[in-house]
């Protein structure tokens, strides 16, 4: 997200642009952690109400296969993933809530966009960590969804 609020789109949720943004962030207390993000999320907020709907349809800028509506939806599904991605390697429950529905409409829009099933199987939690490649297909049986992130 802070990526995003200083407006560097290109190449977003790539290996070397993943790894940029980890080596930028090296060597920082939480609490830095926690002040950069309390700042982002401020600038992010303040973007949101520029766009009409003719901009929500258009072409995401970037790169990104999709709308900015799609793409924004992919910010909203990576964030909320990856805070259950902390809870989880800290030994904390995760926290499925309201922002779940996010995250299932991004990669219902991922295996589209491959041709592959939609098709949510069993608990829905479960087939999101499936889905990407957190949890192992055999956890949900028949009917697992492809690993939106395998090539």
């Amino acid at each position: 997200m802070a990526d995003v609020a200083a407006g560097q789109l290109d190449g977003l949720g790539t290996e070397a642009v993943t790894a940029r943004e980890v080596a930028e962030r090296e060597g920082r207390s939480a609490a830095e952690l926690a002040d950069e993000c309390a700042e982002v999320r401020k600038a992010a907020a303040g973007l949101l109400p520029v766009f009409d709907d003719a901009a929500w349809s258009a072409a995401a800028p970037g790169g990104f296969e999709g709308t900015l509506g799609d793409g924004v939806e992919a910010l909203w599904f990576d964030t909320w993933m990856h805070n259950n991605d902390i809870r989880s390697a800290i030994g904390a429950p995760s926290v499925e809530g309201p922002s779940m529905a996010g995250g299932i409409s991004h990669v219902c829009f991922e295996l589209r966009k491959r041709g592959q099933s939609d098709e949510i199987v069993g608990d829905p939690f479960t087939w999101l960590l499936v889905a990407t490649g957190r949890a192992e297909p055999s956890v949900i049986g028949e009917g697992a969804p492809f690993d939106i992130y395998a090539s």
